[in-house]
């Protein structure tokens, strides 16, 4: 019984042992590095929608593409693609909310997010990147509103999911030998006579009452060189005290009504002009901004620069479980273990059982005896054959 018992015991702590080496995979190679987006799912269940709430939120696929760049920073990720995002941050575009508590593991990222407990338009949120393997990673939002608008009751919550994927394609060897190396050299400030024309992204900002937006200048130059906000001339075309200005961020107050503003910016002689539209928006555009317009992970396009990094990354991973000496020594010790026991078991079970002879025929039991020679018979023989005398039973 020990035997079977140490057995059986070796036996699942193999089967554990093998069920965790994807996740054991997933850790040892990190999910920094390079990363393709996937589609992102997202299915709406309404509880409740009346008609103050806006259009009724659908379940549907929303196309993403492109590439991410993962990094760490301390326990969490920063997520760099269309735009930046992080594991210990909150994901809406509600500005109310605020981060209630997150988590980190090698493997899994949490963070929950609400808002205020007397808020009437109530949102809570909980945003979880998690690795299924080495080469995948999921992100999962779920999202639970329940908002009061004048006389309508706004209940849905809302699941988005997306699977990110380590690129498999890698440039042949000498593709990446004769790459030449990439410039290190920071980029000079642009002078005004360096500009062709100028840019501002995106070329329309819509913002909520209380909300903080910005524009991102993009020059055009006859020669490399680098242009910020602080660089540029920023003002509105028409004054407005609802909205306030610094360096190409827009302010509008918590009391500002709708509207649309002119944004004028300047460097040099180049001019470039955006539109402000301020307005309030119910709960549909928030849930549409939140998913269909920037939800989940969105990639940057591909830029062959990066090519050898994912070649790098992608070697790396392939040496992970051979680098783990520790994990494949206790897993071989489990196993020879596991046959010798096996062994043992098998042959001392061989040795106990019976042989043939052994099962075949009983030895006779004697029960009379011949009273002058003395010699044992069995109970059906009444002679002995050897005196002819009567034989007696034995007491």
């Amino acid at each position: 019984m020990i035997v079977r018992g140490w057995l059986r015991l070796n036996i699942a702590l193999f089967g554990v042992l093998l069920a965790a080496t994807p996740q054991r995979a997933a850790a040892q190679k990190g999910a920094e590095g390079e990363w393709r987006a996937g589609d992102l799912r997202i299915e709406a269940n309404v509880t409740s929608w009346g008609n103050d709430c806006g259009r009724r939120p659908a379940s549907a696929t929303v196309k993403r593409s492109g590439e991410v760049r993962i990094a760490k920073d301390g326990d969490h990720l920063v997520l760099v693609g269309e735009r930046m995002r992080r594991t210990d941050r909150c994901w809406s575009a509600n500005q109310a909310v605020y981060r209630v508590s997150t988590s980190a593991s090698p493997t899994y990222w949490k963070t929950v997010c609400r808002t205020r407990p007397d808020d009437p338009k109530t949102e809570l949120g909980t945003y979880v990147m998690r690795m299924l393997g080495p080469d995948q990673l999921e992100f999962s939002d779920v999202s639970q509103y329940d908002w009061a608008l004048n006389e309508s009751r706004c209940v849905a919550t809302i699941r988005s999911t997306q699977v990110l994927t380590r690129p498999r394609e890698t440039p042949k060897p000498s593709e990446a030998t004769e790459k030449p190396a990439a410039s290190t050299a920071p980029r000079p400030d642009c002078r005004a006579e360096d500009l062709r024309s100028l840019d501002l992204a995106p070329n329309k900002l819509e913002l909520e009452p209380g909300e903080r937006r910005c524009f991102r200048v993009l020059p055009r130059t006859q020669k490399s060189c680098k242009l910020d906000n602080r660089q540029v001339e920023w003002r509105l075309e028409k004054e407005d005290p609802a909205l306030s200005l610094a360096q190409g961020c827009v302010h509008a107050d918590e009391n500002a009504p709708e509207a649309e503003h002119t944004m004028l910016a300047r460097f040099g002689t180049s001019t470039a002009n955006a539109r402000i539209i301020v307005r309030h928006s119910d709960l549909s555009d928030l849930i549409a901004r939140q998913t269909l317009g920037g939800g989940g992970v969105v990639g940057r396009p591909h830029s062959s620069s990066d090519d050898a990094l994912a070649l790098r990354i992608e070697s790396e991973g392939k040496t992970a479980w051979v680098r783990d000496w520790r994990f494949w020594l206790l897993a071989l010790g489990i196993g020879f273990v596991t046959a010798l026991a096996l062994l043992f078991f098998t042959r001392r079970r061989a040795l106990a059982a019976p042989g043939p002879e052994e099962t075949s025929t009983a030895p006779p039991k004697l029960t009379k005896i011949c009273p002058k020679c003395g010699d044992r018979f069995e109970a059906h023989i009444s002679y002995c054959g050897k005196d002819g005398v009567e034989l007696e039973s034995v007491e």
